[in-house]
C-alpha cells in the first residue's frame, strides 16, 4: 500500500503539470490545399457560420468579406471530407462581424443573417435548397433600414418564451441592443424595438444565449449585461462587468448548479479571458466575481465559444485571437477548474466556431484568418483552418475529473484497459508493468488480475 501511496503522490505531480495526454486534432487549412481558397474580395474576412446547409447532415461552413461571402458545401468521399466552393453573396458594401443562422422563411432550410459595417443596414439571405450551384448567389432581402450605423453580432433564440425564434443584434453606433420578432412576411424589412442601451464605455459587443436564471428561457448576454425578458416585449439589464463592455461574450452551467457562468474575452482589444461565477440570485442583486482564465492577456481574442468539447459532460471553452496567435481549449470539470491546451499557436483566427464539420459526433473548430496584413504578418494569403477533433484513448483525467467504472484485461493483447463514465478507454497498462490511473482526486492501482477491480486509493 505505501509503494501505491508514493506512487499516487508521483502520478499527481505528473498530471498536475499537464503530462497526461490531451484531444488530438487533425488541421485542415487552405493553405495546405485540403480546403479551397476563399477567394474574396475584401480587405477582411470578418464572419464564420457553421451550420447544415444542404440538408445532408453534414455542417457546412460560411465564410463572409467585408464585401462578399461564400460556403463551403461539406461532404464525405471514401471516408474523407470534401470542400467544394459556392457563391453565397458577389456584391454587398461591408458587412460586419458577427452573424446569424435560422429557418427564417418557416421552409424547413436554414437562412443567414448578416449586418452591415459602415452602415445601419442588416440583411437576410434566403437559401436556395434544393437548387444549388457553385455560381448562384442567395436572394438577399432587408430586415432594418434605418437607425444607427454599425451592426456588430446577431444571435436567434427563444427569449421570451413564446416557443418562437427572436432576433437580437447590436447597433454599436447607438450603444443600443435590438430585439425583433421574425414577421410572417420577413421579405418586407421588420419591426424592431430597442431594448437597452449601454452608454458607458466602448460601443458594446458580443452576443450569447444563456439561461442565466435557470428559469428555462434562454437570456441575452453581451456588452458586460445580461438581459431578461420581464413581459411583453420589455427586458431588464443587469450588469455582470460594465467596464467590459467592447468583448466577446460565451455561457452555461460551466459550474454544475446555481446560475450558468458567463464568459468574457477581449474581442477587439488587449484584456483577460475572465469566468464570472454570481453569488446569490441574480435577478435580485446577486453579486459577480471574476476569475482569470488565462495568465496572461489575449489581444484580440474575438473568439470565445463554450461546449462539450472532450465529451466529458463538462462544459469547456474555446477561445483563439487574432495577434495573440493561439488557438485555445480550456477543458472544464463541471466544479470550476479549468486545464488550459493550446490546439495550435503561430495561426491567428477571427471569428472562430464550434461545430461538428466530420459528422463523427464531436465538436470540431473552425476558424479563419482576419486579413493578408495585420493578423498574417509576413504571410500575403488568408487562410480557413479546420481542426478534426480526434478524440484520444488517454484523455487528460486531472483536468476533466472523470468518473472510473470499469477496469478489466484485453485478453488480445494482455493489456488492461480502464474506461471512464462516457465508456471512453482513458488508459491502457502493458503487460507486466505496474500501471496505475489518477482522476485528480484518487489513484486506481493495477491489481494484477483480470476480474478484480482496480484498487482505490484516495488522495489529499
Amino acid at each position: 500500500m505505501q509503494y501505491y501511496r508514493a506512487l499516487f503522490l508521483a502520478y499527481f505531480a505528473l498530471v498536475s503539470y499537464g503530462i497526461c495526454a490531451d484531444i488530438s486534432w487533425t488541421h485542415l487549412s487552405s493553405k495546405s490545399g485540403d480546403i479551397p481558397a476563399p477567394n474574396l474580395s475584401g480587405k477582411y474576412l470578418v464572419t464564420t457560420l457553421v451550420f447544415d446547409i444542404d440538408g445532408n447532415g453534414i455542417n457546412d461552413i460560411v465564410i463572409g468579406s467585408y464585401s462578399d461571402m461564400i460556403w463551403y458545401r461539406t461532404s464525405k468521399e471514401g471516408g474523407n471530407l470534401k470542400f467544394e466552393r459556392y457563391w453565397l453573396e458577389k456584391s454587398i458594401s461591408e458587412i460586419e462581424a458577427g452573424g446569424a443562422w435560422a429557418d427564417i422563411d418557416g421552409d424547413g432550410d436554414i437562412d443567414v443573417v448578416q449586418g452591415a459595417h459602415g452602415s445601419c443596414k442588416v440583411w437576410w439571405w434566403e437559401n436556395p435548397s434544393p437548387s444549388f450551384s457553385p455560381d448562384k448567389e442567395w436572394d438577399m432581402h432587408t430586415i432594418k433600414s434605418s437607425g444607427g450605423n454599425q451592426c456588430h453580432d446577431q444571435i436567434f433564440g427563444d427569449f421570451d418564451g413564446d416557443g418562437k425564434q427572436e432576433l437580437c443584434f447590436w447597433n454599436n453606433g447607438g450603444k443600443q441592443l435590438y430585439f425583433s420578432e421574425i414577421p410572417s412576411n420577413p421579405k418586407s424589412e421588420w419591426p424592431y424595438k430597442n431594448i437597452a442601451t449601454i452608454s458607458t464605455g466602448n460601443s458594446p459587443e458580443g452576443l450569447a444565449a444563456v439561461d442565466i436564471d435557470g428559469d428555462g428561457t434562454d437570456d441575452i448576454v453581451g456588452g458586460g449585461h445580461w438581459f431578461r425578458h420581464t413581459g411583453g416585449g420589455s427586458f431588464k439589464t443587469y450588469a455582470i462587468d460594465a467596464g467590459y463592455a467592447f468583448s466577446r461574450s460565451a455561457g452555461g452551467q460551466l459550474i454544475k448548479g446555481g446560475p450558468a457562468e458567463v464568459v468574457i474575452s477581449s474581442g477587439d482589444g488587449n484584456g483577460p479571458v475572465n469566468l464570472y461565477t454570481c453569488s446569490g440570485n441574480p435577478t435580485a442583486g446577486g453579486n459577480w466575481s471574476s476569475k482569470k482564465l488565462i495568465d496572461y492577456n489575449v489581444n484580440a481574442a474575438h473568439t470565445l465559444h463554450t461546449g462539450d468539447i472532450d465529451n466529458d459532460g463538462n462544459l469547456d471553452i474555446f477561445v483563439a485571437a487574432v495577434f495573440t496567435q493561439e488557438v485555445i481549449v480550456l477543458y472544464g470539470d463541471g466544479v470550476g477548474n479549468f486545464q488550459k491546451s493550446i490546439v495550435k499557436s503561430g495561426i491567428s483566427t477571427h471569428e472562430g466556431r464550434l461545430g461538428d464539420i466530420d459528422s463523427d459526433g464531436d465538436l470540431d473548430i473552425i476558424g479563419k484568418t482576419l486579413s493578408n496584413t495585420k493578423s498574417n504578418p509576413g504571410n500575403s494569403s488568408v487562410s480557413v483552418d479546420v481542426y478534426l477533433n480526434n478524440g484520444s484513448g488517454s484523455v487528460d483525467i486531472n483536468s476533466t475529473r472523470l468518473s472510473i467504472i470499469q477496469a478489466k484485461r484485453d485478453i488480445a493483447c494482455s493489456n488492461t484497459a480502464v474506461y471512464a463514465a462516457n465508456g471512453r478507454c482513458i488508459y491502457v497498462g502493458k503487460a507486466g508493468e505496474r500501471p496505475a490511473v489518477c482522476n485528480g482526486l484518487c489513484l486506481f492501482a493495477n491489481p494484477h488480475n483480470a476480474v478484480s477491480s482496480f484498487i482505490k486509493i484516495p488522495g489529499r
